[in-house]
């Protein structure tokens, strides 16, 4: 079996990024991550940062999955 060890993420690109609000060092950051699809080792992602309630952040990006080297399959 493999495990989410055995692979590193890219950041392949990132689309529609907006910045509503600055967020300050005590503050705790709500990330809401949605997978939008996912093709081969390609991913497709949107989401939103909220600090308490208010809206943050927000953008979309793909992810690419490498297999590291290291690893065997059993």
């Amino acid at each position: 079996t493999t495990s989410s060890l055995d692979y590193t993420g890219y950041v392949v690109s990132m689309n529609n990024i907006k910045f509503m609000a600055t967020a300050e060092p005590e503050d705790v950051l709500m990330m809401n991550v949605r997978l939008i699809q996912q093709r081969s080792k390609l991913w497709e992602f949107e989401g939103t940062v909220h600090v308490e309630d208010k809206l943050t952040a927000q953008a979309s990006w793909m992810n690419i999955l490498h297999k590291n080297k290291d690893t065997v399959d059993v």
